[in-house]
């Protein structure tokens, strides 16, 4: 176009223009025990920071999932993922700061603490977190009379068994 006069010349063909959505997440910080008591609840918190081009939502089906291995228990008794707040909307550049609850396995042994970004049903993303290999150790138990009672948890990711004394105290009258 010739400014305020004219358009001249032939026209370009049409070019189709296609954006493509991503997600992405870069891990920013976490807060997690290096040793717990077994069957003892604490509180940690993941840090991940949107680098895609989309914005994570509950309704989205973005969450914060287990990882090493993939989709493990061992943390949450319920499920696997920690989900976002209804109202929560990280739009990309933005940080989220997962702060949840995790119960130590019973059986003392060590384990693996590791997590990663996932659109459910469509896809793992991002960075994973640095690996924690958390002690998990047996509980204080103050020993009474009787004999130790075995507690194992087989297939549980852990090949430990602990031997805990559980004092009985009985009056007849």
């Amino acid at each position: 176009v010739r400014k305020f006069v004219e358009w001249f010349g032939a026209l370009s063909t049409n070019a189709s223009i296609v954006v493509v959505e991503s997600n992405n997440a870069q891990f920013v910080s976490q807060s997690v025990p290096a040793s717990m008591t077994a069957g003892q609840a604490y509180s940690v918190s993941v840090t991940m920071k949107n680098t895609g081009t989309t914005s994570w939502t509950n309704s989205g089906a973005y969450k914060l999932g287990a990882q090493n291995p993939m989709d493990n228990k061992i943390w949450l008794a319920s499920s696997n993922r920690v989900e976002l707040a209804g109202a929560d909307s990280i739009a990309p550049n933005q940080t989220k700061t997962f702060t949840f609850n995790v119960t130590a396995p019973l059986v003392p042994g060590t384990y693996n603490f590791q997590w990663e970004m996932v659109r459910e049903f469509v896809e793992w993303f991002g960075d994973i977190t640095p690996l924690v290999t958390i002690l998990v150790a047996v509980p204080d138990i103050i020993s009474g009379p009787g004999s130790p009672v075995p507690l194992t948890a087989p297939n549980f990711g852990c090949n430990s068994s602990a031997f805990w004394q559980i004092p009985i105290q009985t009056s007849l009258f």
